[in-house]
């Protein structure tokens, strides 16, 4: 089977356009051993060309460098003009490659980023398992940063892991411990049928505190399958932070 490619396109629109100091690296990367294949350095709106992400093969790293002092960030817009979406990641540290998501790109969408310490997007990695642990309903930036600090940086790192042995290496409780777990094996085994596409591009925080007889009638499926789903929703609002809740959309989550 020959794949169709993904694509990224990356243009500079940066608020000072009139002295032209800064603006960004933009490498092409090897997933397999982080090897850089290519590389365009973007000033005066230069933009990469259509890049091919193979299907999740390759990844583009996206760095601001500034040559004088500059108060204001790079601002740039990037459009995925490919048929999957593109997870946008924060590097906060080089290290241990600690990040936080910044959104999902949809196939044929665009918008606007400010440059910051170090972006990625990638292709096929935006489901819950690769979210930041800091998601986790109720674990805070506290227990994250402890967490990080063990090489436990996203939801599915957490999945088998022993409480007991991670309590001690965290000092973070063993009941709260064992809780964060469980947590991280529900959001990643959640999953929504796509036959419920007709209310994919609702908010999954809109479709919880939405009543099962307006979904019945909004997707024509029987009061059990509805059930079914709102169940599942349920027990992602237990697992996973509201503050993500309010960006997810159902297509998010569909298997």
């Amino acid at each position: 089977m020959v794949s169709e490619g993904v694509f990224a396109r990356l243009t500079i629109v940066d608020p000072d356009v009139a002295v032209r100091i800064d603006g960004i690296d933009v490498k092409k990367v090897r997933c397999s051993d982080n090897k850089i294949v290519k590389t365009w350095r973007l000033e005066d709106y230069q933009s990469t060309e259509e890049v091919d992400l193979e299907d999740g093969d390759y990844y583009l790293s996206v760095i601001p460098y500034w040559r004088q002092i500059d108060p204001l960030p790079v601002w740039y817009s990037v459009k995925n003009t490919g048929t999957v979406k593109l997870l946008i990641k924060c590097i906060l540290s080089e290290g241990g490659k600690a990040f936080k998501n910044v959104t999902t790109l949809k196939s044929g969408s665009e918008m606007n980023i400010a440059g910051c310490y170090r972006l990625e997007y990638k292709i096929g990695d935006y489901s819950l398992q690769n979210l930041s642990v800091l998601y986790i309903n109720g674990l805070g930036r506290r227990n994250m940063l402890k967490l990080v600090n063990a090489g436990i940086m996203e939801i599915k790192d957490l999945v088998g892991k022993e409480a007991y042995k991670l309590s001690e290496e965290t000092k973070i409780g063993i009941t709260k411990m064992a809780e964060y777990i469980r947590k991280a094996e529900i959001a990643c085994n959640i999953a929504i049928s796509d036959e419920f596409e007709i209310i994919g591009g609702k908010r999954v925080d809109h479709i919880i505190a939405t009543k099962v007889s307006d979904i019945i009638r909004q997707t024509e499926k029987t009061r059990e399958e509805v059930e079914e789903m709102m169940d599942v929703l349920g027990n992602l609002a237990v697992a996973i932070d509201g503050s993500y809740l309010r960006k997810l959309q159902l297509e998010d989550l569909f298997e």
